[in-house]
């Protein structure tokens, strides 16, 4: 599981490198300073200075991303089957799914039913208070061949 508090401070470091590298670049560029300049006007040198540290906090955010992504994955909590409490199709075969997807025919039910489904401690995670497969009225569940 990816550590939450880790990435949002990542993306925050992003976000704000991003736009100090190129907010200063597009007030330059409005006031008349041409690109790939290796000689510039002493005026733009703050706004280049600026863009400079910018560059620098977006580059820390991206590798201090990485390096969150490397540590969750390789000392990371594991999750479950639906760590986010989905109601769709998607969210309720295992992973790795089956070779037909499903053991047996899916229950379907409404998109956003989210009173479906219980948080279930054990599992660290939501689970459908219905079962989340159902066989076909009148047909015994025979489980797919595992290939």
């Amino acid at each position: 599981m990816y550590d939450e508090t880790m990435g949002r401070i990542s993306c925050g470091l992003v976000f704000f490198g991003f736009n100090l590298t190129f907010l200063p670049q597009f007030v330059m560029g409005s006031r008349g300073m041409p690109r790939r300049y290796a000689r510039y006007d002493e005026v733009f040198q703050i706004w280049h200075q600026m863009s400079t540290i910018g560059a620098l906090i977006l580059g820390f955010g991206i590798l201090f991303g990485i390096w969150v992504l490397w540590r969750s994955l390789s000392t990371g909590k594991r999750v479950s089957g639906n760590p986010w409490g989905s109601s769709t199709l998607e969210w309720q075969t295992t992973s790795p799914p089956h070779f037909h997807n499903f053991e047996f025919d899916p229950y379907v039910g409404e998109l956003y039913d989210y009173d479906a489904l219980t948080y279930d401690p054990g599992l660290e995670g939501y689970v459908p208070v219905q079962p989340a497969v159902v066989p076909a009225p009148g047909k015994t569940p025979v489980p797919s061949p595992s290939h």
